[in-house]
């Protein structure tokens, strides 16, 4: 399992014999939250002429990933683009890990800059499209 920093792992169940496949090289990631709590108001008029305001349904977020460019890699995630896949984001730190799998369609998926004497990274987002499990 690829990991970056103190065990962080992002892997992609791309359709191949229904298994994830990790995202390797991965720079940095950005874990999505369980998603945005809506908010509905009531307006009555027996409410003291204040507007009361009620949690209602989550939406989901965005997460954002960055790695060091290969073309096999990349030419790998490109195919996704724009097609529901689960993904899998894992903290394995020894004191407190979890894994969230969650569905999602890459909706960006972006080569940086080249520069002469740096690594191309590569920036991913994935538009989330359900609750995590």
């Amino acid at each position: 399992m690829s990991q970056i920093g103190s065990g962080w792992a992002l892997a992609v169940n791309d359709g191949a014999a229904s298994a994830f496949v990790d995202v390797d090289d991965l720079t940095e990631v950005q874990p999505p939250e369980d998603g945005v709590v809506g908010m509905a108001e009531s307006k009555r008029l027996n409410g003291g002429g204040v507007v009361s305001r009620v949690p209602t349904v989550r939406t989901p977020v965005d997460f954002t990933f960055t790695y060091e460019h290969n073309k096999t890699q990349f030419n790998r995630l490109d195919a996704h683009k724009g097609v529901s896949k689960q993904w899998k984001i894992t903290d394995i730190t020894p004191t407190s890990p979890w894994t969230k799998t969650f569905p999602g369609v890459l909706t960006s998926h972006v080569q940086q800059p080249v520069n002469a004497d740096g690594i191309v990274l590569v920036v991913g987002t994935v538009a989330v499209t359900g609750a995590a499990v």
